[in-house]
């Protein structure tokens, strides 16, 4: 079993997720290239926040030691009050099993499973109570896809897919949700949609929501925004705080726009000249 916090100096409760001077560098050479130069940051139950950084940044490394798919050079992490640094895999599995839950850009469903199949199949790793199908249409009928348990993911929108898989993330009642790029894929209709989803899933259930992203309009939809660069946090508090406004989003999404039509512009020159 693992070991909770005995940190008497810090007399508050367990932050859902806390990451105490965070560093992470990788051998090049003889040298070694330093990545995370000190990352802190708290991150309370029932919070909704948006990590935030250009590429290279150091984002993604951020994200993949506070999931528990990577190990820092220093530092610690905790979740839920559990000191996940210094675990082994076995250890890490289980901490992932039953406190992280991930969404992924590219959905990561199983083809071959339904809708509720996908979403059971955490349910049959670890310890959790109750019936992993009816956990399993209950929070497919928490996200909008009861009438959809019985598809697979073929026979589902993109929409619907990340649905699915946001569903599966919170299946095992995690302590937070962590999701890389979730909106990557999808229009902006349907981004709108899952950013929606997602407050009000944080508001229905208490469950606290970490988003990393590049894109400021995914960010605004965040009460909190860490934006991080060079491998430091520059910047916490409200989107206005650190600088994400409704300008800035909706320049986002007008060059996102014109991009998409210039491509659909280039492809309809070379189907002309053809």
């Amino acid at each position: 079993m693992v070991a909770a916090i005995t940190d008497r100096a810090d007399t508050r409760a367990p932050a859902a997720l806390e990451a105490r001077e965070i560093t992470r560098s990788l051998p090049l050479g003889r040298e070694r290239i330093d990545i995370l130069h000190g990352i802190s940051f708290r991150i309370e139950r029932g919070e909704f926040v948006a990590i935030i950084g250009p590429s290279g940044s150091g984002k993604s490394t951020v994200l993949g030691i506070i999931a528990g798919l990577d190990s820092p050079t220093g530092g610690q992490v905790f979740v839920d009050g559990v000191d996940i640094t210094a675990m082994d895999e076995a250890q890490l599995a289980e901490i992932r099993n039953q406190k992280i839950g991930m969404i992924f850009q590219a959905f990561n469903l199983i083809p071959t499973l339904t809708a509720q199949e996908n979403v059971e199949v955490p349910l049959y790793v670890g310890k959790h109570d109750g019936s992993p199908a009816a956990r399993a249409k209950e929070v497919l009928e928490l996200v909008g896809l009861g009438h959809r348990l019985d598809h697979r993911p073929n026979q589902l929108s993109g929409g619907e897919q990340q649905r699915v898989a946001i569903a599966r993330a919170l299946a095992t009642r995690p302590a937070i949700v962590i999701a890389d790029e979730p909106t990557g894929n999808l229009d902006a209709k349907n981004s709108a949609n899952v950013l929606e989803l997602i407050r009000d899933l944080r508001e229905r259930t208490g469950t606290t929501f970490i988003i990393a992203t590049h894109d400021p309009t995914v960010a605004a939809a965040a009460e909190r925004v860490i934006r991080i660069f060079d491998g430091r946090v520059v910047g916490d508090g409200t989107p206005a705080a650190v600088g994400i406004t409704e300008a800035l989003a909706a320049e986002t999404v007008g060059e996102s726009v014109s991009s998409r039509q210039s491509a659909v512009g280039r492809e309809e020159s070379v189907v002309g000249e053809r």
